[in-house]
């Protein structure tokens, strides 16, 4: 009969990473009566770290030790769960334990070979108490089992500690099992509410179109793309593999993303396709629910948000929570400023510091990045400059606009490379929002004649989009007045020098 040899952080609740997930943000959004919860996660680390020595024990052969951890390990570790289960009975934390612990019986067909082994003595005394409605005597056990194991132990070094004494003392004085319980009740609900409220506050995006191939579907910027396939997309993709190498060198998933440059550069568009890229959830705030800066409600609405992608945020699954136009929400404070903004801005950066722990990548996007506070861009560990599309990018938007969904009508184009960089050339200042504009009136040049035609004679006489097309419509002056220049959205530390060269003198 063998056994495995568990390996997780601590602390963490039981072996199901979702149902950990949940106890963890539930027990670090509790907002009253910080002792019971810290209480709590000393427990297990308590029961964690003794079932992890006690399993090494096992393995290694060291059947002293392993006798000593038994009579340790099981009765805390059967009066932690129950405690769990009863504080917070919409998690069903027994009943998946107790599952966990079956199918490795199962497996390592524990049953037959050793009924005796520990295994089955913990998993028949949760089936126990799992046919009983309800766990009643909490504070009586719990103060039981402790106080055994700081008796029949006080010398022996367990490698794990005990419940620390401040903690201690603070739930055998000041709390009963049922005050425990009537806490927690009231800390669920109040984070429930938060949840359900923040769930009104975001849109979870449903990706439709070329969105659906992930970074296949997004033409050119390769740099971009590349930094985020190593910054972010192997990190969702690949999370236990991930977690070895993050742990040996300490390096983990940006705690957040800044994405800035000139407007309609497809700053949201990358973040649609890398949420399809990742396979993960990507929740948008909603436009408009902050109003003007200057009334209050913003840290509510900013909280709930949060609060809604932490529960349902995984350590697997990660959730993207994106924030467009950043600097409207979180801009740079000055005297104009209200004090309801003042604790917007802490509120964010309260939030958005302790995200990764909630499995949330914030992820926001400004074209106006000098206009956002130094102490939020200092948040953003990772800032990604998304200027104008080169020369492949720009060949890369237009094919796609005269090809496929977009367009049926334009194969004598697509096939002519030279007429295609031409057209590029042409468009070196223009952002892919505007790229997009020029091509959609330029196949309505074609269009227009085809329904004129149609709609007069009832015939149906279609010709292919061509360049000369496209021709008439860059050099049009509302077209011309929307290119970009890119300086004008860098940042001021990367942005070039203008005027007054050699030492400040001017150069006539």
């Amino acid at each position: 009969m063998q056994i495995q040899k568990i390996s997780q952080s601590n602390p963490s609740f039981g072996y199901n990473p979702e149902l950990n997930a949940k106890l963890v943000y539930m027990l670090e959004n509790t907002k009253k009566n910080k002792a019971y919860t810290t209480f709590l996660k000393d427990m297990c680390i308590v029961t964690n770290n003794a079932e992890i020595d006690l399993r090494d024990a096992e393995i290694k052969g060291k059947r002293y030790l392993r006798s000593m951890l038994i009579s340790a390990f099981l009765p805390v570790k059967i009066a932690f769960t129950n405690l769990i289960n009863d504080l917070y009975p919409q998690f069903n934390y027994r009943a998946k334990e107790l599952e966990s612990y079956d199918e490795e019986i199962k497996e390592y067909n524990i049953k037959e070979d050793a009924p005796g082994h520990w295994l089955n003595i913990l998993a028949e005394n949760l089936r126990e108490y799992e046919k009983q409605d309800k766990y009643q005597d909490i504070d009586t056990d719990m103060t039981r089992y402790m106080n055994l194991l700081k008796k029949k132990y006080p010398n022996f070094n367990l490698n794990f500690a005990l419940v620390n004494s401040e903690t201690n003392e603070l739930y055998q004085d000041g709390f009963s099992g049922g005050e425990l319980k009537e806490n927690a009740e009231q800390e669920a609900n109040d984070i429930n509410e938060r949840v359900i409220n923040g769930k009104k506050k975001v849109v979870e995006y449903v990706p439709s179109g070329a969105a659906l191939k992930g970074f296949d579907g997004l033409g050119g910027m390769e740099n971009i793309k590349t930094l985020l396939n190593k910054q972010v997309i192997r990190y969702l993709k690949h999370p236990n593999e991930m977690r070895v190498i993050s742990k040996a060198y300490g390096v983990s998933l940006p705690d957040a993303i800044l994405l800035y440059g000139p407007p309609g550069t497809g700053k949201s568009t990358i973040v649609e396709h890398m949420s399809v890229e990742g396979d993960t959830t990507l929740l948008k705030l909603k436009p408009g629910i902050f109003g003007s800066k200057y009334v209050s409600g913003n840290q509510q609405n900013l909280e709930a948000a949060f609060d809604y992608a932490a529960s349902i945020a995984t350590e697997d699954k990660p959730v993207i929570l994106f924030i467009d136009d950043a600097d409207s929400i979180i801009g740079s404070r000055d005297r104009h400023v209200s004090d309801y903004k003042e604790d917007d801005l802490s509120t964010f950066l309260d939030r958005i510091q302790n995200a990764h722990k909630e499995n949330i990548l914030v992820v926001a996007a400004t074209n106006k990045y000098n206009n956002m506070d130094p102490a939020v861009l200092r948040r953003f560990t990772e800032q990604v400059f998304v200027g104008l599309p080169d020369q492949e990018a720009r060949e890369s938007i237009i094919r796609y606009y005269l090809s496929g969904d977009e367009c049926s009508t334009a194969t004598s184009l697509l096939n002519d490379n030279e007429a295609i960089t031409r057209i590029a050339q042409k468009m070196e200042e223009f952002p892919i929002s505007l790229i997009r504009t020029t091509m959609l009136k330029a196949k309505s040049i074609p269009h227009d004649e085809a329904a004129d035609k149609m709609i007069e004679s009832g015939k149906i006489e279609m010709r292919e989009v061509t360049e000369e097309d496209i021709n008439k419509i860059i050099p049009l002056p509302e077209i011309q007045a929307q290119k970009v220049k890119e300086d004008n959205y860098q940042n001021n530390a990367s942005r070039k020098s203008i005027g007054f060269p050699h030492g400040g003198k001017m150069l006539i």
